[in-house]
């Protein structure tokens, strides 16, 4: 009998939980049961590159130019991060936090043990189409976009192959693959992200999510005097993790039912 392991990230705040629970069965067999690891954690890195702002008005075509070049500009700060100015908006730091350091042993205990399967899921709400949850598979993931929507049964998918694709700093999911390959593990691991949009993917969201960020940062380091800024601030930069609409968060949970039963149906079969 397969022993069987299943880890939940969910990457949501600025909080750290853990809650484990498991079973086993009679001793004569091999035991079979089901881990999940629940954490709460920042999510991603935002870094200011001057060129988003620096725009010449009095410039033939400078405008146009920027607004063609911004959109990577700002997606490669929103998803890469900056290691540069601690006091800049999602600074990366020079070492790993506590929380890093932790769940980087509990995968490693993960991977030492007796489990033969083992599948983690790194849940994020931040960038994406806001009314719809994407599976996003690491880039050490074999199955093409293509085989995981057959496989789990879920119609939003960005794998290696997708056109869609786009590199990130510093996942779980990806740590968690090399993890596995330096410790030249032999468990079947699946460690993938379920991406919860909020304020939504364009060019026009991408500068919103920017000033949200900025806002939430300048509060941060030099308050208001304003206790009504202070408040839209917060309102604001919750809005980007945790939106209060209705409708997003009934989708939240419709998308998240679907996307983890395909999940555990097929990998913990």
């Amino acid at each position: 009998m397969k022993k069987v392991l299943s880890v939940i990230m969910i990457m949501l705040l600025c909080v750290s939980l853990l809650c484990s629970c498991g079973k086993k069965e009679d001793a004569a067999e091999s035991p079979v049961g089901t881990k999940v690891f629940v954490t709460i954690a920042s999510e991603g890195a935002l870094a200011m590159y001057e060129e988003v702002v620096a725009i010449d008005v009095d410039g033939d075509g400078v405008i146009s130019y920027e607004v063609a070049t911004g959109a990577d500009v700002i997606s490669d700060a929103l998803l890469t991060g900056q290691y540069e100015s601690p006091q800049g908006v999602y600074y990366g730091g020079k070492g790993d936090e506590a929380s890093t350091v932790y769940l980087k042993d509990v995968f490693s205990r993960c991977l030492d043990s007796d489990y033969e399967n083992i599948v983690h899921i790194d849940i994020h709400s931040g960038y994406g189409p806001r009314y719809n949850m994407v599976i996003f598979n690491s880039v050490f993931e074999t199955m093409t976009e293509a085989e995981t929507k057959q496989a789990f049964g879920y119609d939003y998918v960005i794998s290696h192959d997708s056109e869609s694709f786009y590199a990130t700093t510093g996942d779980t999911t990806d740590y968690f693959y090399r993890l596995a390959e330096s410790k030249r593990s032999e468990a079947d691991l699946f460690s993938t992200c379920f991406e919860f949009g909020t304020i939504g993917d364009s060019f026009l969201d991408s500068i919103l999510s920017l000033k949200y960020t900025v806002d939430e940062n300048r509060q941060h380091w030099y308050p208001s005097d304003s206790t009504v800024t202070g408040e839209v601030v917060k309102e604001n930069y919750n809005e980007l993790f945790y939106p209060t609409e209705t409708k997003w968060r009934e989708k939240t949970i419709e998308d998240f039912k679907a996307a983890t039963i395909g999940v555990l149906n097929e990998k913990l079969k």
